[in-house]
């Protein structure tokens, strides 16, 4: 009922979108590798850092495209380009861990926790370009059902093939999870 507008130019963030704190305290936003949380008055913390051994000397292009918020609060979802691979991991809010769910040898970003259930999360396969050949590569199948378990990876509407009648490329969970 009452909004304000604060301008902070210390959070600029890159190529993901930040997400509000479940609680409204503050926001997530990304630099680089790193993940940044910054309150409404300004103050500005690191939550986490892509590890070393991970990144190996590799350009990290995005360590997420869409932050989200798992259902608990707990975690907060990145989708990461570094090098000429693609992962999806986690990153606990209060320690700071990354844990590396799944490498990809294709191109999956825009991963989106379920606003209902925190174990799971869509993520789509998306066009790509290699980054020494500059071939191009396009999907098949946009949007993914994975969980942090890892035991589901699968297609959510396995018959929309893109380009083969289906055009479906922007998506995102109702606030009741479906």
């Amino acid at each position: 009922n009452e909004p304000f507008i604060r301008h902070f130019p210390q959070a600029e963030f890159q190529e993901g979108s930040p997400v509000i704190a479940p609680d409204n305290s503050g926001v997530y936003f990304t630099i680089r590798d790193e993940v940044y949380f910054i309150d409404v008055e300004g103050n500005t913390r690191l939550i986490a850092k892509l590890p070393a051994d991970l990144v190996r000397n590799r350009p990290v292009f995005h360590i997420s495209t869409t932050l989200t918020v798992s259902a608990d609060g707990e975690k907060l979802l990145l989708d990461c380009h570094i090098g000429s691979a693609f992962y999806v991991a986690t990153a606990d809010i209060k320690t700071g861990e990354i844990k590396v769910l799944h490498r990809f040898a294709r191109c999956y970003n825009h991963a989106q926790f379920s606003p209902t259930d925190p174990e799971l999360f869509i993520i789509d396969q998306d066009w790509w370009h290699d980054i020494v050949s500059g071939e191009g590569f396009h999907f098949d199948q946009r949007i993914w059902l994975m969980n942090q378990s890892q035991t589901k990876f699968e297609p959510l509407i396995p018959q929309n093939w893109f380009n083969h009648g289906s055009e479906n490329c922007h998506d995102f969970f109702a606030k009741d999870g479906n």
